[in-house]
Protein backbone atom coordinates (compact mmCIF):
# COMPACT_ATOMS: atom_id res chain seq x y z
CA UNK A 1 0.00 0.00 0.00
CA UNK A 2 1.37 3.39 -0.97
CA UNK A 3 -0.04 6.79 -0.17
CA UNK A 4 -1.77 8.01 -3.37
CA UNK A 5 -0.38 10.96 -5.25
CA UNK A 6 -2.26 14.22 -5.38
CA UNK A 7 -5.45 13.49 -7.27
CA UNK A 8 -8.99 14.61 -7.84
CA UNK A 9 -11.87 12.82 -9.54
CA UNK A 10 -12.24 15.64 -12.08
CA UNK A 11 -8.56 15.44 -13.00
CA UNK A 12 -8.75 11.82 -14.16
CA UNK A 13 -11.45 11.59 -16.79
CA UNK A 14 -11.10 8.91 -19.44
CA UNK A 15 -9.74 11.54 -21.80
CA UNK A 16 -7.07 12.55 -19.30
CA UNK A 17 -6.11 8.96 -18.67
CA UNK A 18 -5.85 8.17 -22.37
CA UNK A 19 -3.83 11.32 -22.97
CA UNK A 20 -1.48 10.81 -20.03
CA UNK A 21 -1.19 7.39 -18.43
CA UNK A 22 -1.84 5.18 -21.42
CA UNK A 23 0.65 6.75 -23.85
CA UNK A 24 3.28 6.37 -21.14
CA UNK A 25 2.43 2.68 -20.91
CA UNK A 26 2.47 2.34 -24.66
CA UNK A 27 5.84 4.07 -24.89
CA UNK A 28 7.38 1.43 -22.61
CA UNK A 29 6.67 -1.16 -25.25
CA UNK A 30 3.53 -2.71 -23.79
CA UNK A 31 1.94 -2.55 -27.22
CA UNK A 32 5.11 -3.15 -29.18
CA UNK A 33 8.28 -1.17 -29.75
CA UNK A 34 7.02 0.13 -33.10
CA UNK A 35 4.28 2.06 -31.33
CA UNK A 36 6.85 4.06 -29.40
CA UNK A 37 8.01 5.65 -32.64
CA UNK A 38 4.54 6.79 -33.70
CA UNK A 39 3.18 10.26 -33.09
CA UNK A 40 1.46 11.03 -29.80
CA UNK A 41 -1.89 11.14 -31.54
CA UNK A 42 -1.40 7.68 -33.01
CA UNK A 43 -0.30 6.31 -29.65
CA UNK A 44 -3.32 7.90 -27.97
CA UNK A 45 -5.63 6.35 -30.52
CA UNK A 46 -3.99 2.94 -30.13
CA UNK A 47 -4.18 3.12 -26.34
CA UNK A 48 -7.79 4.25 -26.40
CA UNK A 49 -8.70 1.42 -28.75
CA UNK A 50 -6.89 -1.13 -26.59
CA UNK A 51 -8.69 -0.01 -23.41
CA UNK A 52 -12.04 0.05 -25.23
CA UNK A 53 -11.48 -3.54 -26.33
CA UNK A 54 -10.57 -4.59 -22.80
CA UNK A 55 -13.66 -2.86 -21.41
CA UNK A 56 -15.92 -4.66 -23.88
CA UNK A 57 -14.31 -7.99 -23.03
CA UNK A 58 -14.67 -7.29 -19.31
CA UNK A 59 -18.35 -6.44 -19.76
CA UNK A 60 -18.97 -9.58 -21.81
CA UNK A 61 -17.35 -11.71 -19.07
CA UNK A 62 -19.06 -9.98 -16.14
CA UNK A 63 -21.22 -11.80 -13.59
CA UNK A 64 -24.65 -12.50 -15.10
CA UNK A 65 -28.12 -12.78 -13.54
CA UNK A 66 -28.16 -16.53 -14.03
CA UNK A 67 -24.78 -17.10 -12.39
CA UNK A 68 -24.59 -18.75 -8.98
CA UNK A 69 -21.93 -18.58 -6.26
CA UNK A 70 -22.32 -21.60 -3.94
CA UNK A 71 -21.63 -20.34 -0.39
CA UNK A 72 -19.78 -23.52 0.56
CA UNK A 73 -17.39 -23.02 -2.36
CA UNK A 74 -17.02 -19.22 -2.31
CA UNK A 75 -14.77 -16.96 -0.22
CA UNK A 76 -14.97 -13.22 0.31
CA UNK A 77 -11.50 -11.70 0.70
CA UNK A 78 -11.45 -8.15 2.10
CA UNK A 79 -8.02 -6.60 1.70
CA UNK A 80 -6.33 -3.91 3.82
CA UNK A 81 -9.39 -2.19 5.26
CA UNK A 82 -7.48 -1.16 8.38
CA UNK A 83 -7.88 1.98 10.46
CA UNK A 84 -4.69 3.53 9.09
CA UNK A 85 -5.47 2.79 5.45
CA UNK A 86 -9.04 4.03 5.87
CA UNK A 87 -7.91 7.36 7.29
CA UNK A 88 -8.30 9.86 4.43
CA UNK A 89 -6.07 12.41 6.13
CA UNK A 90 -3.15 9.97 6.47
CA UNK A 91 -3.74 8.47 3.05
CA UNK A 92 -3.84 11.88 1.37
CA UNK A 93 -0.48 12.97 2.73
CA UNK A 94 -1.97 16.35 3.59
CA UNK A 95 -3.47 17.06 0.16
CA UNK A 96 -6.99 18.48 0.62
CA UNK A 97 -8.28 17.42 -2.81
CA UNK A 98 -7.05 13.88 -2.31
CA UNK A 99 -8.57 13.74 1.15
CA UNK A 100 -11.95 14.86 -0.19
CA UNK A 101 -11.76 12.28 -2.97
CA UNK A 102 -10.95 9.51 -0.49
CA UNK A 103 -13.79 10.51 1.83
CA UNK A 104 -16.19 10.25 -1.10
CA UNK A 105 -14.79 6.88 -2.20
CA UNK A 106 -14.89 5.34 1.27
CA UNK A 107 -18.49 6.51 1.66
CA UNK A 108 -19.40 4.06 -1.12
CA UNK A 109 -16.85 1.30 -0.68
CA UNK A 110 -17.29 0.64 3.04
CA UNK A 111 -21.11 0.23 2.92
CA UNK A 112 -20.75 -2.06 -0.11
CA UNK A 113 -18.20 -4.19 1.72
CA UNK A 114 -20.56 -4.30 4.71
CA UNK A 115 -23.36 -5.50 2.45
CA UNK A 116 -21.22 -8.25 0.95
CA UNK A 117 -19.86 -9.24 4.37
CA UNK A 118 -23.34 -9.60 5.89
CA UNK A 119 -24.50 -11.64 2.89
CA UNK A 120 -21.57 -14.04 3.27
CA UNK A 121 -22.19 -14.34 6.99
CA UNK A 122 -25.88 -15.06 6.47
CA UNK A 123 -25.11 -17.63 3.75
CA UNK A 124 -22.29 -19.15 5.84
CA UNK A 125 -19.74 -18.42 3.14
CA UNK A 126 -16.06 -18.20 4.00
CA UNK A 127 -14.84 -14.73 5.01
CA UNK A 128 -11.17 -13.69 4.95
CA UNK A 129 -9.90 -10.40 6.38
CA UNK A 130 -6.41 -9.34 5.25
CA UNK A 131 -4.23 -6.76 6.97
CA UNK A 132 -0.80 -5.37 6.10
CA UNK A 133 1.69 -4.37 8.84
CA UNK A 134 4.93 -5.61 10.38
CA UNK A 135 5.99 -8.03 13.11
CA UNK A 136 9.32 -6.51 14.11
CA UNK A 137 10.08 -2.95 15.14
CA UNK A 138 12.47 -2.38 12.24
CA UNK A 139 10.38 -4.30 9.70
CA UNK A 140 13.26 -6.58 8.73
CA UNK A 141 10.81 -9.36 7.74
CA UNK A 142 8.75 -7.11 5.46
CA UNK A 143 9.14 -7.20 1.69
CA UNK A 144 11.92 -4.68 0.90
CA UNK A 145 9.84 -2.09 -0.95
CA UNK A 146 7.53 -1.68 2.06
CA UNK A 147 10.27 -1.11 4.62
CA UNK A 148 10.44 2.36 6.07
CA UNK A 149 6.74 3.06 5.65
CA UNK A 150 4.73 4.48 8.52
CA UNK A 151 3.24 1.14 9.56
CA UNK A 152 2.75 -0.09 13.11
CA UNK A 153 2.94 -3.64 14.41
CA UNK A 154 0.24 -6.20 13.67
CA UNK A 155 -2.82 -6.08 15.93
CA UNK A 156 -2.25 -2.49 17.01
CA UNK A 157 -5.29 -0.26 16.64
CA UNK A 158 -3.92 1.53 13.56
CA UNK A 159 -3.28 -1.72 11.70
CA UNK A 160 -6.53 -3.50 12.69
CA UNK A 161 -9.68 -3.83 10.59
CA UNK A 162 -12.10 -0.91 10.90
CA UNK A 163 -15.08 -1.37 13.21
CA UNK A 164 -17.56 -1.40 10.32
CA UNK A 165 -15.94 -4.61 9.01
CA UNK A 166 -14.57 -6.02 12.25
CA UNK A 167 -13.87 -9.77 11.99
CA UNK A 168 -16.08 -12.12 13.96
CA UNK A 169 -15.05 -15.43 15.55
CA UNK A 170 -14.93 -18.07 12.83
CA UNK A 171 -13.59 -15.73 10.15
CA UNK A 172 -10.04 -16.08 8.85
CA UNK A 173 -7.57 -13.26 9.48
CA UNK A 174 -4.48 -13.04 7.28
CA UNK A 175 -1.50 -10.93 8.32
CA UNK A 176 0.73 -10.15 5.36
CA UNK A 177 4.09 -8.42 4.98
CA UNK A 178 3.81 -8.05 1.20
CA UNK A 179 1.20 -6.87 -1.28
CA UNK A 180 -0.54 -10.13 -2.15
CA UNK A 181 -2.71 -11.88 0.44
CA UNK A 182 -1.17 -15.16 -0.75
CA UNK A 183 2.52 -14.32 -0.33
CA UNK A 184 3.95 -16.32 2.61
CA UNK A 185 0.57 -16.56 4.37
CA UNK A 186 -0.76 -20.07 3.68
CA UNK A 187 -4.03 -18.62 2.37
CA UNK A 188 -4.09 -20.91 -0.66
CA UNK A 189 -3.68 -23.95 1.63
CA UNK A 190 -6.63 -22.88 3.79
CA UNK A 191 -8.88 -22.07 0.83
CA UNK A 192 -8.21 -25.47 -0.72
CA UNK A 193 -8.83 -27.25 2.57
CA UNK A 194 -12.14 -25.40 2.84
CA UNK A 195 -13.19 -26.55 -0.63
CA UNK A 196 -13.16 -23.03 -2.09
CA UNK A 197 -13.40 -22.64 -5.86
CA UNK A 198 -14.59 -19.03 -6.17
CA UNK A 199 -12.89 -15.94 -4.72
CA UNK A 200 -14.62 -12.54 -4.43
CA UNK A 201 -12.20 -9.64 -3.99
CA UNK A 202 -12.75 -6.26 -2.34
CA UNK A 203 -10.76 -3.63 -0.45
CA UNK A 204 -7.73 -1.61 -1.50
CA UNK A 205 -5.98 -0.86 -3.81
CA UNK A 206 -7.36 -2.11 -7.12
CA UNK A 207 -4.03 -1.09 -8.63
CA UNK A 208 -1.88 -2.67 -5.91
CA UNK A 209 -2.72 -5.21 -3.19
CA UNK A 210 -6.08 -6.33 -4.61
CA UNK A 211 -4.52 -6.68 -8.04
CA UNK A 212 -1.50 -8.61 -6.72
CA UNK A 213 -3.85 -10.93 -4.83
CA UNK A 214 -5.93 -11.49 -7.95
CA UNK A 215 -2.92 -12.51 -10.02
CA UNK A 216 -1.79 -15.09 -7.47
CA UNK A 217 -5.34 -16.32 -6.92
CA UNK A 218 -5.54 -17.04 -10.63
CA UNK A 219 -2.21 -18.86 -10.50
CA UNK A 220 -3.61 -21.09 -7.74
CA UNK A 221 -6.58 -21.94 -9.96
CA UNK A 222 -9.42 -20.08 -8.25
CA UNK A 223 -12.28 -18.44 -10.15
CA UNK A 224 -12.07 -14.73 -9.33
CA UNK A 225 -14.70 -12.00 -9.06
CA UNK A 226 -13.70 -8.33 -9.03
CA UNK A 227 -16.32 -6.53 -6.88
CA UNK A 228 -15.62 -3.18 -8.48
CA UNK A 229 -17.86 -0.92 -6.40
CA UNK A 230 -16.19 -2.28 -3.24
CA UNK A 231 -12.61 -1.63 -4.37
CA UNK A 232 -10.58 1.54 -3.78
CA UNK A 233 -8.24 2.58 -6.57
CA UNK A 234 -5.31 4.98 -6.40
CA UNK A 235 -7.27 7.42 -8.55
CA UNK A 236 -9.50 7.54 -11.60
CA UNK A 237 -6.47 6.94 -13.83
CA UNK A 238 -5.83 3.66 -11.97
CA UNK A 239 -9.47 2.64 -12.31
CA UNK A 240 -9.34 3.36 -16.04
CA UNK A 241 -6.33 1.11 -16.56
CA UNK A 242 -6.57 -1.66 -13.96
CA UNK A 243 -10.28 -2.50 -13.98
CA UNK A 244 -10.46 -3.49 -17.67
CA UNK A 245 -7.06 -5.18 -17.47
CA UNK A 246 -8.10 -7.27 -14.46
CA UNK A 247 -11.56 -8.14 -15.72
CA UNK A 248 -10.75 -8.86 -19.34
CA UNK A 249 -8.33 -11.66 -18.43
CA UNK A 250 -8.10 -12.67 -14.77
CA UNK A 251 -11.42 -12.00 -13.03
CA UNK A 252 -15.08 -11.48 -13.76
CA UNK A 253 -16.37 -7.97 -13.22
CA UNK A 254 -19.17 -7.73 -10.66
CA UNK A 255 -21.03 -5.29 -8.45
CA UNK A 256 -21.83 -5.86 -4.80
CA UNK A 257 -25.51 -6.38 -5.62
CA UNK A 258 -24.64 -9.00 -8.25
CA UNK A 259 -22.41 -10.91 -5.83
CA UNK A 260 -25.07 -10.84 -3.11
CA UNK A 261 -27.75 -12.02 -5.54
CA UNK A 262 -25.59 -14.88 -6.86
CA UNK A 263 -24.75 -15.95 -3.31
CA UNK A 264 -28.35 -15.68 -2.08
CA UNK A 265 -29.80 -17.60 -5.00
CA UNK A 266 -27.50 -20.48 -4.20
CA UNK A 267 -28.03 -20.54 -0.44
Amino acid sequence: MVTPHSMNRRDFSLKAAYAGVLPAIAATGSWGSAKAAESNQEVNESATHAIDLLNRTAHDRSLKDEDVLPPNKTALIIIDMMNLFCDPKWMSGGNAQTEAWLIEEFATIIPNLQQALEAFRKAKGLVVHVVNAKWTLDGREVVPYQRGRDYDLFDTERMSVIDALRPRPGEIQIRKVASSAFTATGLDFMLRNAGIEHVVLGGQYGSACVFYTLIQSREFGFNNYWMDDAILYGGEHSRTVFRPMACAYWARLATTDQVVRALTVSS
